[in-house]
């Protein structure tokens, strides 16, 4: 990570290097690089960047501006996002906060990798996507009600995962909008984290023989922390989905149209874990030694709707300032 800051603009950039050790192949890319510039009305960024919604920690169904790199899911925060190019203007008035997105070209998520362990069975990349360049935007506002914050969104853009279209073997990215909210509240050393988001979607093409149906269904987080003694802080999450409705036809190569229904239908936005189950529960501790330099945190998934979990841990020591070494490892069942 670099950055330089002068007057009254930040460059910020950040790159990183990526080596798998399977196919003795290295990949080096410009992560994030955006300059920042603050006038009297707020904040303006242009560029390369990465952008946050939500007040939920870690999974957010709300935070649909920037597509997921799924070979890092299990990372935390924006380490498992993908820059886009944007345009972003934040004006802070008085306990209000006020944000807008531009975005001039749809980016998809990144698949995983062939022949890692991430690997989703045949979900490989669909060979022909029809309307991959598309303008989207958002809008938000944060504010404070009492002892809680509230953020209100709306995304107006399209999936992030292709949706099969029809006329034989080609794909889409369905045309979706997005209304969210999300609080924080607090009761004695209680933290209350919810965000909850409602997705109306459609396809996009019209094509001789294509899909033509419309889905509207419901993503939500609900998150409880507890800070222990001894500096160990426990933190419970319960995401999951829910469908509510779809109406219209999806299409199958060897029958042609077919009733779209819960079963064809792929949710292409959103936190991946709130679409992968409809109800999940993480479970974290963590706690911190040395003044902060050495943090461990171990952490658990458990899928209540179909058997399986995960178990997981991650280390993080700091052994110079601005430095930052990981070690993580999970194990599913």
């Amino acid at each position: 990570n670099f950055s330089y800051t002068f007057a009254m603009i930040d460059i910020i950039s950040k790159a990183d290097i990526e080596f798998r050790n399977e196919t003795m192949k290295h990949s080096i890319s410009l992560r994030e690089f955006y300059i920042g510039f603050y006038p009297f009305l707020g904040e303006i960024r242009l560029g390369k960047q990465i952008n946050s919604w939500g007040l939920a920690d870690g999974n957010n169904p709300t935070d649909n501006l920037n597509p997921y790199d799924l070979n890092y899911m299990f990372l935390t925060g924006t380490d498992r996002k993908m820059a886009s190019l944007s345009l972003t203007f934040d004006s802070y008035i008085i306990d209000h906060k006020l944000g807008v997105v531009l975005i001039p070209n749809h980016e998809p998520n990144r698949f995983p990798i062939d022949d890692t362990d991430f690997k989703m069975g045949d979900n490989d990349q669909p060979p022909s996507i029809e309307n991959q360049d598309e303008f989207q935007w958002g809008l938000s506002l944060q504010s404070m009600m009492g002892e809680s914050d509230i953020m209100l969104t709306y995304f107006n853009g399209y999936d992030f995962s292709p949706s099969y279209s029809g006329n034989y073997n080609l794909f889409e990215y369905r045309k979706t909008q997005v209304f969210g909210v999300s609080t924080v509240s607090f009761w004695n050393d209680l933290t209350f984290r919810t965000e909850m988001a409602y997705f109306e979607t459609k396809t996009a093409l019209d094509l001789d023989e294509s899909a033509e149906y419309k889905a509207r269904y419901m993503q939500y987080v609900f998150q409880l922390e507890y800070p222990a003694p001894s500096d160990i802080t426990f933190t419970s999450q319960i995401i999951g989905n829910k469908m509510l409705s779809i109406n219209g036809n999806n299409f199958d190569d060897d029958i042609g149209p077919i009733p779209a229904n819960s079963e064809n239908f792929n949710m292409g936005l959103g936190t991946p874990f709130a679409a992968f189950s409809e109800n999940v529960l993480f479970l974290s501790s963590q706690k911190n030694y040395m003044d902060g330099t050495f943090d461990i945190s171990l952490m658990g998934m458990i899928d209540l709707t179909q058997k399986g979990y995960m178990l997981g841990t991650n280390i993080e020591y700091s052994p110079i300032e601005n430095w930052m070494i990981t070690v993580s490892s999970s194990k599913f069942i």
